[in-house]
């Protein structure tokens, strides 16, 4: 509720609410009856200037109608106790422990209240007060009959107006009794409020003060002009009267109206000026701001239909922020989960080596994504078993130290889906039926595997688990496909990179020892040579340095000492002449000076590099020379050899250039032949110097 600023009387009721708690109903209503007697008053005064009685008829008439007053009082009492029984009922319980059944039931009898005590102070005072009061002027106390219709007329004036001030004073008692049993459902207020609407409460306030002062003062003009026309009667003093009592009446009439008016504009216009103050609050988004329910009519129905208008305002401000609090977590982890992904496709690009990006991929998952435990299956080359690779869990160690495998096809959800190639997920892994308990993961509830597919291959399973039973959404689903899809390629590329590196090192080792053995026996026809004061000679023996940098493959400066005293006169620095990684010969150079400076190593070094391609291009060069005079002597055979069709002749042309193309001096062309069961051969030979050959 809002709070608002609380009248004196008003904090004294809830004092008193308080102390007396469920006795306050009857005992505020017992005081209210004390407090009638103003309203009764307009009806004894009106029988006192209708009706002529003496001062002992006034004594008899007043004690009888103050005992009837008492007993009506008294059943009043009753009459309220009973149709409270609800109100005190809940007035015992605390808020928290009322029911609601009790609750309603409680709330419809305190609005209901002022408007029943109304109607029944109606019945209870012309019945026990009136009628009786009537009857004891007419009969003991000698009362003229003719003066009936006054007396009824006094008694309904006072019936009238006991029955509006009951009906005001015990809706202001009330007050405090209905914030203190306001229902706590919005709904329950609005369905058992029973309180009497604005235009039924001004209706019956104007019809009766209008229709009392017109009764009032018709009948006392009545009874006054027969007073000045009766006999001996003074008609100056009988108008003078007259106007006295036509002057109280109109002031009595026209106070009522102010103070009637004045309490229908207050509790019409307080509340809905609370309510426009609280809608301001509300549009300055203080959505906990309430209407504080201080009348039952249609202001007290706005009143309940503002503050469900404002909860369900504060309801759905709550449901928005809750909302947009979950999407921005949703957004958050599927960020993370892009970030992953994003991740593993880096790593995929950076790391070549397989078990590394395996490692770094299940610990990737298991951080960003929040599972018990993640793994990796690869199928073996022969595609029987789903082998276990990498793990992120301590379970899962266990199981890559013991060399964890499925069965592909036929054991756990894994294995099925290597199987099958098609991703599966068990939401409750303890019910599903192709589940394969594991002791080293005992904590599983839910789990999925996706294949980890190239093409149409599976070439492994990527296995995440968790601890919840629900745990995987469609948005986990997807995310890890993509991944999963990311890391089958990444671990082909990987593959596919080692299986090419491991190529590429053996064709390096192959051509590593071709090389070395080409220049080995190239060496066999290049000794080496010496530059020394301007001219060139062939190394007869390879020197020490030459031996120790072939033999370490790196360079070497080695001081040269004078004979004399022993000192360095000069450096000889040796550099290896790589050609593809292998050592193939040394570059020596003698310096002049007792330290080689680095960029005269580096330069004889690049000199060196540089002679090896030179090195190499001239053998190669040498080579294809040789080999295309190979090829040109054997196409020069062949046009000989084809030159002639008879067979003697192509033997002896052959025989002959063979001879002359090998340098040697005999040469021997053999063909085999059988006769009958006894084999014989032919034989033409002929002389390596082109002499004619023999057969």
């Amino acid at each position: 509720m809002s709070e608002q600023p609380t009248r004196a009387d008003l904090r004294v009721m809830r004092r008193l609410l308080s102390r007396w708690g469920a006795h306050y109903v009857w005992g505020m209503f017992a005081l209210s009856e004390v407090a009638s007697i103003p309203a009764a008053a307009i009806g004894l005064y009106y029988v006192l200037a209708t009706v002529p009685l003496t001062p002992d008829q006034d004594r008899s008439v007043f004690a009888a109608v103050a005992l009837f007053v008492s007993i009506a009082n008294a059943v009043a009492v009753l009459y309220a106790l009973r149709i409270s029984r609800n109100i005190r009922a809940a007035l015992r319980v605390r808020p928290d422990q009322r029911s609601e059944e009790l609750e309603g039931e409680a709330w419809r009898e305190v609005t209901s209240f002022p408007w029943r005590i109304a109607l029944y102070v109606v019945v209870n005072t012309f019945v026990l007060v009136i009628a009786p009061a009537i009857a004891w002027a007419l009969g003991p106390v000698g009362v003229e009959f003719a003066y009936f219709p006054y007396l009824l007329t006094g008694g309904l004036v006072a019936t009238i107006w006991i029955s509006v001030y009951y009906y005001f004073v015990v809706e202001w008692i009330l007050w405090p009794v209905r914030q203190a049993l306001l229902p706590r459902s919005l709904p329950a207020q609005r369905r058992y409020l029973s309180g009497v609407g604005i235009q039924t409460r001004m209706l019956v306030i104007y019809t009766a003060l209008v229709f009392t002062a017109l009764l009032m003062v018709v009948t006392i003009v009545h009874r006054k002009s027969q007073e000045a026309v009766a006999p001996g009667a003074d008609p100056a003093l009988v108008l003078q009267g007259l106007r006295g009592h036509l002057l109280f009446i109109s002031l009595l009439a026209l106070f009522l109206t102010v103070l009637f008016s004045i309490f229908l504009a207050r509790s019409v216009g307080n509340p809905v000026r609370r309510l426009i103050e609280l809608m301001a609050e509300v549009e300055r988004g203080e959505l906990g701001r309430r209407a504080e329910l201080a009348s039952t009519d249609e202001t007290g129905h706005l009143t309940i239909a503002f503050n469900q208008m404002v909860s369900q305002l504060e309801t759905l401000q709550v449901g928005l922020e809750e909302q947009v609090a979950q999407r921005t977590a949703d957004l958050a982890r599927r960020t993370a989960q892009l970030e992953a992904a994003a991740r593993v496709a880096r790593d995929a690009a950076s790391i070549r080596n397989v078990q590394a990006l395996l490692d770094q991929v299940v610990h990737l998952i298991s951080d960003r994504f929040n599972f018990y435990h993640v793994g990796i299956f690869l199928v073996d080359e022969d595609g029987e078993y789903a082998v276990l690779r990498a793990a992120s869990s301590e379970g899962g160690q266990r199981m890559l130290e013991r060399g964890h495998r499925l069965k592909v096809g036929e054991v756990g959800i894994v294995g099925y889906v290597a199987g099958v190639g098609e991703p599966r997920i068990a939401l409750d892994v303890g019910e599903d039926a192709v589940f394969f308990d594991n002791p080293d993961l005992p904590h599983t509830r839910s789990e999925m595997a996706l294949p980890l597919k190239v093409g149409r291959r599976t070439i492994g399973v990527l296995d995440v688990q968790s601890e919840e039973p629900a745990a995987f959404t469609e948005e986990d689903v997807s995310v890890l496909q993509a991944l999963a899809d990311q890391l089958a390629v990444a671990i082909e590329n990987a593959r596919l990179l080692e299986q090419m590196e491991r190529t590429v090192r053996e064709l390096e080792r192959f051509y590593g020892e071709y090389t070395r053995e080409v220049w080995r026996a190239a060496g066999r026809r290049w000794r080496g040579l010496r530059y020394r004061q301007m001219a060139f000679e062939p190394l007869e023996e390879v020197p020490e340095e030459t031996r120790r940098v072939l033999r370490e493959g790196r360079s070497v400066v080695q001081p040269i000492r004078d004979g004399g005293d022993g000192r360095a006169a000069a450096s000889l620095l040796t550099v290896p002449v790589r050609l593809r990684g292998q050592v193939i010969g040394a570059l020596n150079v003698r310096f002049a000076v007792e330290e080689v400076p680095p960029e005269a190593v580096r330069l004889v070094e690049e000199v060196a590099d540089r002679l090896a391609l030179a090195l190499e291009s001239a053998r190669l060069l040498e080579e294809t020379q040789r080999r295309a005079a190979r090829d040109r002597l054997l196409a020069e055979i062949t046009a000989r050899i084809r030159a002639s069709m008879d067979p003697e002749a192509i033997l002896r042309t052959a025989v002959r250039e063979l001879g002359a193309a090998l340098g040697v001096d005999r040469t021997l062309v053999q063909l085999r032949r059988e006769t009958a069961g006894m084999p014989a051969s032919d034989e033409t030979t002929g002389s390596g110097n082109g002499g004619p050959p023999e057969s």
